[in-house]
């Protein structure tokens, strides 16, 4: 599928109403959109009723010599699609005037691109669906996600929650020492004798079991971009 841009191509529809277009053949002196178009092509195409309505867009070739009516661009009916009423029309592949400028026909309409700047460029349309994101490369289709927005994961007064450390989240461990112990403490000399043996015995616990936090800080540098469609 490709844009097809030709010269000299030119054919009559009896076409009615807002469907696609039933090409009937080229116009004398002219090809046939089939002549340049395979199935799927696109192009700019204006469709004229002589002395009547007339409609400008995009449009879409399809096997069968139909022209579908993709996009819209100008039309008699305030740019909206047209109701074409019973009659001979000319239709051809033909330039639109605000395809004219060289920028404005860079990229295909819907294009989306990154822009840093407040305001979308002219030809541009920016778009407010996306709002407090961070951008995320893929390697499949594109799409979107998450619940917390960007400023609020990202702030420069984050704090791990508060944490209390208990008997049964800390490594299991004593603290021994040993008491010396005879069968008399003072002998009749006043002197004290030789520990004969001694006994095992824990310290007793302290602490207050109170909570604890960890604070850190990822106020992450950024660069704030705007998202916009090619008009």
């Amino acid at each position: 599928m490709s844009f097809v841009l030709e010269d000299r191509v030119r054919e009559a529809t009896a076409t009615t109403g807002t469907g696609a277009f039933t090409l009937a053949g080229a116009v004398t002196g002219y090809r046939s959109f089939s002549s340049v178009m395979v199935n799927g092509d696109t192009t700019w195409y204006a469709c004229v009723l002589p002395g009547g309505a007339w409609e400008v867009g995009v449009g879409t070739w399809v096997t069968g010599n139909t022209l579908q009516r993709t996009t819209v661009l100008r039309s008699s009916n305030a740019n909206a699609l047209v109701s074409f009423a019973a009659g001979t029309k000319d239709i051809f592949i033909a330039q639109p005037a605000v395809k004219a400028n060289v920028q404005n026909n860079t990229f295909p309409s819907g294009t989306l691109m990154l822009f840093q700047q407040t305001s979308a460029p002219v030809y541009w349309t920016k778009q407010v669906s996306h709002n407090d994101k961070a951008l995320r490369v893929v390697s499949g289709a594109a799409g979107s996600g998450g619940s917390n927005a960007f400023s609020a994961a990202l702030n420069s007064a984050r704090v791990v929650g508060n944490t209390t450390i208990t008997q049964a989240t800390m490594p299991s461990h004593s603290h021994s020492y040993l008491v010396g112990a005879a069968a008399n403490v003072i002998q009749s000399n006043n002197s004290f004798p030789a520990l004969t043996n001694s006994v095992g015995a824990n310290t007793g616990s302290a602490g207050s079991d109170g909570t604890h936090a960890h604070a850190y800080n990822i106020d992450v540098q950024f660069v704030d971009l705007i998202i916009c469609s090619k008009d």
